[in-house]
This record gives C-alpha cells, structure tokens and sequence, in this order.
C-alpha cells in the first residue's frame, strides 16, 4: 500500500494541497470483518497517505456500524440498499472538522464514499473529497451495456 500511498501523494499533491483537508479518513469495515481479514486496506492506504502529506489520518471520525454483505457482485441499486445505514460517524470527533478526504480502494459505483460523505456531513463535516486506487465497473451495468 506504501507505493499506492506514493503515487497518490505525489501525483494528486496540488489537487489535495488546494482542498486543504484537516483529515484523512479511511472508509472503515465492520470489525467483524477486521477481525477475519487483519487488517483494512483503506486504512492502510490512509496511513501511507499521511505519511507523505503530513495531513492526520484518522480511524475515529467514522464507524461502520452493520456488518453489510460484500459489495461485489451487487449492482448500482442493490449496493446503495446495502449500504442504507451502514455507516455512523462520532458526532464530537467531527465537531470543528471543515474538510475530510476520505480514502478507499477501489472505486465501482461511487455508493460507499456516498453513504460515508452523507454520515459524515449530518456529523457537521463541511465538505468530504474521495480518492481511491482504482475504479472498477459494475459488472451488471457491464452486462446489460453489451
């Protein structure tokens, strides 16, 4: 993740420099599931980022609060349904947080930065920017575009 880290920091730095983020938040997974896989990657991602940046990255603004099935091989409509309340964020943490860039790994649909954008704006957060490794497609707007 250090590389990703890198290219990131260096290849997006006056794009994060000008959003001017108080913090790096990376998309959190269910601790259920931290617990089977060991580690999370968007925050592995988050960390690496800091590092470069010099901007702190936090874990503790944002909770995933239900432990939702993987968002693989749902489409559009059926990873927004999933991710209906999935996520929570610590109202006091987020007190005085103007702007977040929040971190994940791969980018398909855009459904987990939007559920995790909007429990972090009703926590007050001002503006939330996302950036990710990659983007993937959805397989079902694959299959039904051919």
């Amino acid at each position: 993740m250090d590389l990703f880290s890198l290219l990131i920091s260096m290849h997006f730095a006056s794009e994060i420099s000008s959003i001017a983020p108080d913090v790096i938040v990376p998309v959190p997974i269910h601790k259920n599931r931290l617990k089977k896989r060991g580690f999370n990657q968007a925050k592995l991602l988050g960390d690496g980022i800091s590092r470069h940046t010099g901007i702190e990255c936090s874990d503790m603004l944002l909770f995933r609060s239900i432990d939702t099935k993987a968002q693989k091989g749902l489409g559009y409509e059926g990873r927004i349904l999933n991710l209906q309340n999935a996520f929570s964020a610590d109202l006091s943490a987020c007190r005085g947080i103007g702007t977040v860039l929040m971190v994940d790994d791969i980018y398909t649909t855009g459904s987990t930065l939007e559920a995790c954008t909007e429990a972090l704006l009703k926590a007050g957060v001002k503006k939330v920017y996302g950036i990710c490794i990659c983007a993937g497609s959805d397989v079902s707007d694959a299959r039904n575009s051919s």
